[in-house]
């Protein structure tokens, strides 16, 4: 693209609906647009934060959402002193050093290089392909709680915004919210691949028809990836809302 071209795309982001108090917030335009989206269907009064590495995300949706209560779930003891950091800066931020799952108990978690990359399945040679700086990984043990077994111990409470960015585990987290995907949770947000990147990872017509059978509908895609001259699409979050939040 030209640089004419790229003012344009910059002017025209700077003057889309929120990006003032975007940049004010110094969070991500795309995030705190999707928060006021989701925030005309339901109140979030709490966020689980399922893979929250160093508390990135974390921290954008302590920004947006002040009133809510956020429980950050990561394993990696390598990612725990940011993450804890990001958690200092933000009272309502709780940080639980375990992974999430269907079962609870001790396993085998594959922690990458690049630790965003990490995951409780074994990676694939084409993850290492599109992204090299991924191929170094070692084993390492992990504690796995389920989030029924949160939500019971910490009482947290709805409406809630359940996130999931577990490299391909996101149907074993699902399959151990039961109970709290029939009362708590209002919004899923689970990261949907759709290349072969990890072993036994889950599919987006898999997630789409167990949420739709507990209630959910799918509302949109957001923060798509995509490789490639033509825009190949890699992965995105898949946005679901239980079925009866309805725009006015």
């Amino acid at each position: 693209m030209s640089l004419a071209g790229e003012l344009r795309k910059v002017a025209d982001r700077l003057s889309t609906p929120g990006a003032k108090e975007a940049r004010k917030l110094r969070v991500p335009l795309d995030l705190y647009r999707l928060y006021r989206r989701l925030g005309e269907l339901t109140q979030i009064c709490t966020v689980f934060d399922v893979g929250a590495n160093t508390g990135e995300f974390a921290s954008w949706t302590a920004k947006c959402l002040p009133e809510a209560s956020i429980h950050a779930f990561e394993p990696l003891t390598v990612c725990h002193e940011r993450l804890r950091a990001a958690a200092a800066r933000h009272p309502g931020m709780s940080v639980h050093t375990c992974a999430l799952g269907d079962r609870a108990g001790m396993t085998e978690m594959f922690q990458n290089d690049y630790s965003p990359s990490s995951s409780l399945l074994p990676m694939e040679d084409r993850h290492r392909e599109l992204w090299p700086k991924t191929a170094g990984d070692k084993a390492v043990e992990v504690e796995v709680r389920t989030l029924d077994d949160v939500v019971a111990e910490t009482k947290a409470a709805g409406p809630a915004f359940l996130k999931l960015d577990v490299q391909g585990f996101e149907m074993h987290v699902l399959r151990g919210a039961e109970k709290a995907l029939a009362n708590e949770v209002a919004i899923v947000m689970c990261e949907t691949l759709f290349e072969g990147l990890y072993e036994g990872q889950a599919e987006f017509l898999e997630m789409l028809r167990f949420l739709d059978e507990r209630g959910f509908r799918f509302l949109e895609f957001a923060d798509e990836r995509r490789l490639g001259e033509n825009g190949r699409l890699i992965y995105a979050d898949a946005v679901f809302v239980r079925r009866e939040l309805r725009y006015s």
